[in-house]
């Protein structure tokens, strides 16, 4: 899977042939430590939609959750499968 990732719902110059569904990735941590749990998030959700079949994942959202001493992170988008426009798959 190519790590295509947008936030958008379409991608110009691919065409989606098939929605596989809501994927999502979360991350708790110390709050000093926020660039490392979004990292561990986003590669949850793209290990997600691999498992789903997936080639790219639209309307990509970060979200999170502030506890007093830990937070987490919520990354979540749709998994799809993707042509290129002249229908060749992409890699």
């Amino acid at each position: 899977m190519t790590n295509m990732i947008i936030t958008s719902d379409n991608l110009q110059g691919y065409q989606i042939v098939e929605t596989l569904g809501l994927v999502l990735g979360v991350s708790e941590f110390k709050i000093s430590r926020p660039r490392k749990a979004l990292l561990y998030a986003i590669n949850e959700l793209i290990e997600e939609a691999k498992n789903k079949g997936a080639n790219a994942i639209i309307n990509f959202r970060i979200s999170h959750a502030q506890g007093t001493e830990a937070m987490a992170i919520i990354v979540y988008g749709t998994a799809v499968k993707v042509l290129k426009e002249n229908n060749t798959p992409i890699k």
